[in-house]
């Protein structure tokens, strides 16, 4: 991921507020199915609605670190074809933070392998997620930005 210094442009903003922009379209135009949602986002345990999630969201913003993201970076937009790695469905690409395309890239990880989407129940595979990009992770962003790719 790229770093965008502040005298660089980027056509295509997809930054918390324009992403929460979105969610809430997309709550109002009633395009949310919480039948496609994480187990554990709505119900008993979880939120009431996506407006309640929405404004949960609103509530706990944090500080962006925008970088030039893929947007939907999922397993079924990369393709690796010997030595070489493309991306695809770029649709959402622009200026967003970092942890739009690290959250559903390690929800990805958990889909696959089949391990706890919870962000506090550790694994050597979510381990080596973050080993490999080398860095400590953010947990609570992370869980951010899986529960906000939900309204989306």
């Amino acid at each position: 991921m790229r770093y965008l210094d502040n005298d660089q442009l980027c056509p295509f903003d997809y930054s918390l507020e324009t992403k929460l922009q979105e969610a809430y379209q997309n709550i109002l135009n009633d395009d949310i199915d919480v039948s496609q949602a994480n187990d554990e986002t709505y119900g008993e345990f979880g939120y009431k609605d996506p407006l309640d999630l929405y404004m949960w969201l609103k509530d706990h913003q944090s500080e962006e670190d925008i970088v030039v993201s893929h947007g939907d970076f999922t397993f079924e937009n990369i393709i690796v074809n010997h030595d070489m790695l493309g991306f695809i469905d770029v649709g959402k690409a622009g200026k967003a933070d970092r942890y739009q395309d690290i959250a559903l890239a390690y929800r990805g990880i958990c889909y696959r392998y089949n391990l706890e989407l919870n962000v506090l129940k550790r694994h050597p595979l979510k381990n080596l997620f973050f080993n490999l990009l080398d860095i400590q992770p953010d947990y609570e962003k992370l869980n951010y930005y899986i529960l906000l790719d939900e309204l989306s």
